[in-house]
């Protein structure tokens, strides 16, 4: 656990301490937060890309798939191809620097 001073990362490495993290789905959020729209999304999940995005990009109805996703390139250590199943629901991939990808939907597009 986090001591108090204490930040999640560096301080919890060093001090070789377990940090025990609650985790709910991105659809969870979505629906704990109310959202009916999703205008953009970084994301940044250290390698858990996979975890994150397959399951909202399989279950997330049009209307929430946001028009701007900016995700981490870590496409050499995916077993999925994100920006495949992305572009099955109307993404187009953009590498926008070495470490980031720019996935963009038309709203208006079909999936």
């Amino acid at each position: 656990m986090v001591q108090d001073g204490m930040t999640a990362s560096a301080d919890a490495i060093a001090a070789e301490k377990v940090v025990d993290v609650p985790v709910i789905s991105l659809m969870q959020l979505v629906a704990t937060q109310e959202l009916k729209r999703i205008d953009g999304m970084k994301v940044d999940v250290e390698g858990f890309e996979e975890k994150v995005m397959l399951p909202f990009f399989y279950a997330a109805p049009d209307a929430l798939l946001p028009r701007v996703i900016i995700i981490e390139n870590n496409v050499r250590h995916w077993d999925v191809d994100i920006v495949a199943v992305a572009a099955k629901r109307g993404y187009t991939s953009h590498r926008i620097s070495k470490n980031n990808l720019l996935l963009s939907r038309d709203p208006e597009t079909d999936s």
